[in-house]
């Protein structure tokens, strides 16, 4: 009976890290640690939790299956209300089994993000809409959606 019940942990934590469950990012001098999200075997995070301009803000996405899948990545920002809307900006990205991405953001036109004050710091979050396959053109009909996955908030201050 305990060696079925090994195997059923074990099954389990094969299961988790293969719907990536357990996520690792490498970061090379983190000033603040951000934690990773996952969903569908992609995983995101942001390399830090504030950043300063004229500092790029850094993304990070993974996918942790054995296909390919499309991501949409969109920059959203918090409103004075505490909700998140989505700013003007969006990146399709192809990613092979295995295969990271990095995606940067410029910090230095605060336009860009809908800010337009100066001297401020502002609450950003990172949404990754994730499909099974590759986006082929304008033919979004093969791929199959698999939902969102979302970074925890960051901030940015805008000199």
């Amino acid at each position: 009976m305990k060696t079925m019940k090994k195997k059923i942990g074990m099954t389990m934590l094969a299961s988790a890290i293969a719907l990536g469950g357990l996520a690792t990012i490498e970061l090379v001098k983190p000033v603040s640690k951000a934690a990773a999200a996952s969903h569908q075997g992609i995983s995101v995070n942001m390399t830090q939790n504030n950043y300063t301009a004229p500092q790029e803000a850094v993304l990070k996405i993974k996918n942790n299956n054995s296909y390919p899948m499309t991501v949409v990545e969109m920059l959203e920002k918090q409103y004075p209300d505490g909700g998140f809307g989505f700013i003007e900006y969006s990146t399709i990205i192809k990613l092979q089994p295995g295969e990271t991405r990095s995606i940067s953001y410029d910090t230095t036109f605060p336009d860009i993000w809908e800010v337009w004050d100066h001297n401020v710091t502002k609450k950003f979050r990172t949404k990754v809409m994730v499909f099974k396959g590759i986006q082929d053109g304008w033919d979004w009909d093969k791929l199959t959606p698999m939902g969102d996955v979302y970074t925890n908030p960051f901030n940015v201050t805008f000199k």
